[in-house]
């Protein structure tokens, strides 16, 4: 498909994978990069732990808690957040 001047896209509608997959694949196929290393950096940043907002911050839970209790939506909790 590649030699038939298929665009990437296409290749990889045709072959239901997602476009990065089949340009890492292309890339280390066609012109020896690594392709492991970058699949391997790429899942290392997805994989990285951090503490949300919500978690690192007491005070801040107090207030979600309470307008949860209140039976507000996220949303509506978002935006009284915001505005305060």
């Amino acid at each position: 498909m590649l030699h038939a001047r298929f665009s990437i896209r296409a290749i990889a509608r045709e072959l239901a994978l997602s476009p990065s997959t089949v340009s890492r694949e292309i890339l280390g196929t066609y012109m020896g990069l690594p392709v492991n290393t970058a699949q391997r950096t790429a899942s290392r940043r997805r994989c990285s732990q951090r503490v949300g907002k919500i978690v690192g911050n007491s005070s801040l839970q107090g207030l979600v808690r309470d307008h949860l209790n209140q039976r507000r939506s996220s949303r509506q909790i978002s935006k009284r957040l915001h505005a305060e």
